[in-house]
């Protein structure tokens, strides 16, 4: 933004060159800008929503791998579809002590954002299970050994392995698209880790 842009009101008198092109677009369209942003609210409930209606094909995914599902949400409004977890009850706090599945916040989801798209990975718990996170890592198997040795990895890190399902501009435009790309991404990971997951846990 610079002072090309004519249409905004110009700050006049003493102190107005602090006012720079930023500032008085902000101030002369504040109106629409304000009414605009309060729509993101009950946008972004939606895509909370839809997020939800993933436990569907999850549950199907999870009968497929003959493991446990289990969707909770915890934290700051912190949500969660577990394909494959231990066989202990959700702490609403923290979740299971470890999991296989997707997560996002509720309330700053934003599907098309790399910083905020629902998180598809393998979930440690930090603070609670360092022995099961080193058992996993010891499990020898190529998809534990590839997070041991990855660059920068923060042994504190919740996730010990994660990606993101980032959408298209327009994901909305093909939901049933962003489904199967979040189930087969998940499908994807289930199959790699499994045998070091079932070196670990004991699935139902």
């Amino acid at each position: 933004m610079n002072d090309e842009h004519h249409d905004l009101i110009e700050a006049r008198g003493q102190g107005a060159e602090l006012f720079d092109a930023p500032s008085r677009f902000f101030l002369t369209h504040r109106e629409s800008i304000e009414t605009w942003y309060a729509l993101r609210r009950p946008a972004t409930a939606a895509v909370d929503r839809y997020l939800l209606t993933l436990a569907e094909p999850l549950e199907e995914l999870s009968d497929a791998f003959g493991w446990q599902f289990q969707s909770f949400e915890y934290g700051s409004n912190y949500r969660a579809l577990a394909v494959a977890a231990s066989d202990e009850e959700p702490c609403r706090t923290r979740g299971p002590s470890m999991l296989v599945g997707i997560e996002w916040r509720a309330v700053a989801v934003g599907v098309d954002d790399t910083a905020t798209a629902p998180v598809v990975g393998v979930r440690i718990s930090s603070t609670h299970d360092d022995g099961l996170r080193q058992r996993f890592l010891d499990a020898g198997q190529p998809a534990a050994k590839l997070v041991r040795e990855r660059d920068n990895y923060d042994k504190n890190s919740w996730w010990a392995m994660f990606t993101r399902s980032v959408g298209d501009p327009a994901w909305w435009n093909d939901l049933d698209g962003y489904r199967n790309q979040t189930v087969n991404t998940l499908r994807g990971l289930l199959e790699q880790v499994r045998p070091a997951i079932e070196a670990v846990l004991k699935p139902r």
